[in-house]
């Protein structure tokens, strides 16, 4: 874990660090709802043995793969509160492995699962007013997120999964899963620009609950005036 947190950014990892590594680091057994779900976990272990440069590591790489995509394929069936947005991560985090390894056609399978699911979990209307299209198969609903640290994990979530997107349909000349045409009303992608992570966790520490956050999540103009001195 610790090969890979310090770069996480760098690979789609998108969750709020510090309560990821509390979390991952209790004395409490694998699969624990207090804990990252086990897909998520071992896709960060996965990005550490990479990263490592222990050859002891390194050559359980391949076995810690298969663990990970076992896992992701399982995760939506289990039973973990966040076993959604886990997945979700647990996605992007393989994409960006495959891509890296220069197996294509896997990561672009993976960025196809990650988009997949923040459509038919509602990750690109976050704050929207905009009515959502039920078309297809449709996830049951994330839960009303925790605080706003949680609401900016997903909302950082919904934008690392549309670059991600975006950029490799370019790398590969191919058409991006995301798509928002315009003559489908409620398609298009409604969630707002994220702030740093560190202003959530100002926000946060002084407002305690989204009530208090913002009515509209689109400029520091709104949270200042909300939140009063928390973002100044």
């Amino acid at each position: 874990m610790d090969n890979f947190l310090p770069y996480s950014s760098e690979f789609g990892f998108f969750l709020n660090i510090p309560r990821f590594r509390e979390s991952a680091l209790l004395a409490l057994p694998y699969g624990h709802h207090s804990r990252p779900s086990p897909a998520l976990l071992t896709a960060v272990y996965l990005w550490g043995v990479h990263l490592s440069r222990s050859q002891s590591l390194i050559t359980h790489e391949n076995t810690v793969l298969s663990r990970a995509l076992q896992q992701t394929a399982n995760t939506l069936s289990g039973i973990h509160p966040h076993r959604v947005i886990h997945c979700y991560q647990a996605e992007i985090l393989l994409s960006y492995y495959f891509f890296s390894n220069g197996r294509f056609l896997e990561g672009k399978y993976h960025v196809t699962a990650a988009i997949s699911l923040a459509v038919s979990s509602g990750l690109h209307k976050i704050r929207s007013a905009q009515p959502t299209p039920t078309v297809g198969h449709v996830v049951s609903p994330l839960q009303r997120p925790r605080d706003v640290i949680e609401e900016g994990e997903r909302i950082h979530g919904c934008w690392t999964g549309i670059i991600l997107d975006k950029c490799w349909a370019v790398a590969l000349g191919t058409i991006p899963n995301l798509v928002c045409p315009t003559e489908i009303l409620g398609a298009q992608v409604d969630t707002p620009w994220p702030l740093e992570m560190r202003e959530y966790e100002q926000v946060t520490n002084h407002c305690r609950s989204l009530h208090t956050f913002l009515t509209w999540h689109g400029t520091r103009v709104n949270c200042r005036r909300t939140c009063g001195p928390a973002l100044q």
